[in-house]
């Protein structure tokens, strides 16, 4: 199936990256342009139009797609050009974590910032270790000590 994909990506133009990017999002999924179709509720036309270029893809279909595919609206909106302006990948994981948060509940919400604080935590022990023994920096990259 991926081949299916990698044919119909190496068949859009150059200037059609989106066409290329949606169509690797729904290789990843392992999804057909028919399957996203019936997700969102659309006829396979309307997405077979906007991967050939016939149609351009407005923002209510942006959203429908990207919720289908479980992205940030952010990152599908970047990838089809909707946003004028480049997006980095720091703010397209900002902003999905921002969507993604939207969608807890307050316990929930809760436990992700406790999780968030806890990475920050490690890392700064880390880094701090690094700093104040060299020799630990040094078997981070080569072998494992023993």
């Amino acid at each position: 199936m991926r081949d299916y994909y990698q044919v119909m990506a190496g068949t859009t133009s150059e200037d059609n990256r989106f066409a290329e990017w949606l169509l690797a999002r729904l290789g990843d999924k392992r999804w057909t342009p028919s399957d996203l179709a019936k997700a969102i509720g659309v006829n396979s036309g309307s997405i077979s139009n906007v991967i050939n270029r016939k149609t351009n893809l407005g923002p209510d279909l942006a959203r429908q797609i990207a919720d289908a595919l479980e992205i940030s609206q952010v990152e599908l909106f970047a990838a089809a050009m909707l946003i004028d302006k480049p997006i980095s990948p720091r703010n397209v994981a900002e902003a999905e974590l921002m969507t993604l948060a939207d969608d807890l509940t307050t316990d929930e919400r809760d436990t992700l910032i406790w999780f968030a604080r806890s990475l920050r935590q490690k890392r700064q022990a880390k880094e701090h270790n690094e700093k104040t023994n060299p020799a630990i920096r040094t078997q981070g990259r080569g072998a494992r000590a023993s």
